[in-house]
């Protein structure tokens, strides 16, 4: 039995949890570092995703657009189907992306737990949340508890 299987199994025993909010898969992880120039071109190649990305004058919140700036990014968050991506400014005019392809998968074959969690959205006019995935991992090789390093960007929802 793999680990992501055996958590699953263990949790279907506590009593009010509900196992099928967590939802196994595997994560790949890839990441560049850009010019302003190789951002801008890098964003045009992704086209239309849904996300927010904060400049030094306004917060943009995107829905499924097209990203355009005024200003040089400080830091985003943005998916499209299940591929998701953080930015950050790095300084001397570099910018580092993050990109993580989520792919659900069994548990058999599982490397992460997928959770969705719910933060308060500020610049939400409408009073949206921001949705991202909370992904559980072991915590090393010798100790296999689960521990959530890491939650990607997964769109917004209207506050419950």
């Amino acid at each position: 039995m793999t680990m992501i299987k055996q958590w699953m199994t263990d949790l279907a025993l506590l009593p009010n949890f509900d196992v099928n909010r967590l939802q196994p898969c595997q994560i790949t992880y890839t990441q560049h570092i850009f010019s302003y120039t190789e951002l801008m071109a890098y964003l045009a190649k992704i086209g239309v995703l849904t996300g927010w990305l904060q400049e030094s004058s306004c917060v943009q919140s995107l829905q499924n657009q097209v990203i355009t700036t005024s200003t040089h990014p400080i830091m985003g968050e943005f998916y499209q189907e299940n591929t998701h991506w953080c930015l950050e400014y790095v300084g001397a005019q570099k910018w580092q992306m993050h990109e993580f392809v989520h792919q659900a998968c069994d548990a058999e074959n599982a490397t992460y737990l997928a959770e969705a969690v719910y933060h308060n959205f500020v610049h939400s006019p409408d009073r949206q949340q921001l949705k991202y995935l909370r992904l559980w991992e072991k915590t090393s090789e010798v100790n296999l508890a689960p521990v959530a390093r890491l939650a990607v960007f997964a769109g917004f929802v209207e506050s419950k």
